[in-house]
């Protein structure tokens, strides 16, 4: 009996503890370790003043306890007034959509502790023209202020406001998904020999993009890949590759397809069968 009452106080405790939520310097955080904190929300959008740079404190004091900040939720720093904002090395995590539609955002420094970056953590933050990675990373590197993985087999994050075009190093094996999504700017891409994926989204609405020859090496292009480029006029890409659904969804320009052989030929498809 005293034991199911001791594990009854542990549970109670442990959601009361993880339930806590408190406001320093109209940043609101939440508990979710008995050490830890993550960023869960802001009152930095209600100020109406823009701020040139913002650091993200490592560690806040609430009640005489310190806590780390470890984390960064879902839309926690979503359309705030910040131009350059710096993580500090005590984050771990940026979660989806945590920095969405913040219009002012043109640089994000990563510290060497963050480990991931969820799909769409930047979406919306159309001012955003690099990223920059400390030196330490083990996960993430930066190439022209295109955010890499560490051993550079992965485009993960171009920032949506980078412009003209952009190189794809010949490491690449994998863009991510929505890696290029709403870069209206870019103009063209070179896609280097030797990638072979390209995810979901993963050039999603970039309006400025007419032209993509895709690699012999490539095997699959995922769902809806290049959806809304709307001026894009040309493609050639493998005959057998992969192909997911409505990858050229919403690309009214876009009349045929000219696929490669194994045998070096060309074979012209209509582009309806992949909208």
């Amino acid at each position: 009996m005293k034991k199911i009452l001791f594990t009854l106080i542990a549970i109670v405790y442990s959601y009361s503890m993880q339930a806590q939520e408190f406001t320093i310097d109209n940043i609101i955080y939440k508990v979710t370790e008995e050490n830890e904190v993550m960023v869960k929300d802001n009152k930095l959008s209600d100020l109406f003043v823009p701020i040139n740079s913002f650091t993200i404190p490592s560690t806040v004091t609430y009640e005489g306890k310190n806590y780390s900040v470890t984390r960064v939720g879902s839309t926690a720093l979503s359309m705030i007034p910040i131009t350059n904002l710096r993580i500090p090395e005590s984050v771990k995590v940026i979660e989806g959509a945590a920095f969405v539609n913040s219009p002012d955002l043109q640089s994000i420094e990563i510290p060497a502790s963050l480990d991931s970056i969820a799909v769409g953590a930047f979406e919306g933050c159309k001012a955003l023209k690099s990223f920059k990675v400390t030196q330490g990373n083990m996960r993430y590197k930066v190439a022209n202020g295109i955010l890499y993985s560490k051993d550079g087999k992965e485009l993960v994050l171009c920032p949506t406001a980078k412009a003209g075009t952009v190189n794809i190093p010949a490491t690449v094996k994998v863009i991510k998904r929505g890696a290029f999504s709403y870069c209206k700017q870019i103009t063209g891409i070179t896609f280097p020999n030797g990638l072979e994926v390209i995810e979901e989204r993963g050039m999603e609405n970039c309006f400025g993009l007419k032209r993509v020859v895709l690699p012999n090496s490539m095997k699959l292009i995922g769902f809806r890949a290049f959806k809304g480029c709307t001026t894009l006029n040309s493609v050639t890409m493998p005959y057998d590759v992969q192909c997911y659904r409505q990858i050229f969804h919403h690309c009214h320009q876009l009349q045929t397809i000219n696929c490669i052989m194994s045998n070096g030929q060309t074979k012209v498809l209509k582009a309806d069968n992949l909208k």
